[in-house]
């Protein structure tokens, strides 16, 4: 071990057992922040207005880039409103 973090380690466990510091607990990873629904995000008008354009060739990437969303959850909810790429004529 690196003689200067084997001292700081030593220093800060002293400290901490004779009361000196207290402990300081951090988390391993830092929270990811929690994302709405979709549904809650896009008004139905936006929706309807996803599922034209894919319809009308518009990709599901243009589309996320778009609105601002993930590429697998444009696709699911290009899903969940029924809207295949075997629909674009």
């Amino acid at each position: 071990m690196n003689p200067a973090l084997a001292s700081y380690v030593h220093e800060r466990a002293a400290a901490i057992v004779n009361g000196v510091e207290s402990v300081r607990v951090e988390p391993l990873r830092t929270p990811i922040p929690q994302q709405r629904p979709l549904t809650v995000r896009l008004s139905n008008d936006d929706v309807a207005t996803i599922v034209e354009r894919y319809r009308s060739g518009a990709t599901a990437r243009s589309l996320a880039a778009e609105y601002g969303v993930g590429l697998t959850a444009m696709k699911g909810l290009l899903r969940k409103q029924g809207a295949r790429k075997s629909d674009q004529r």
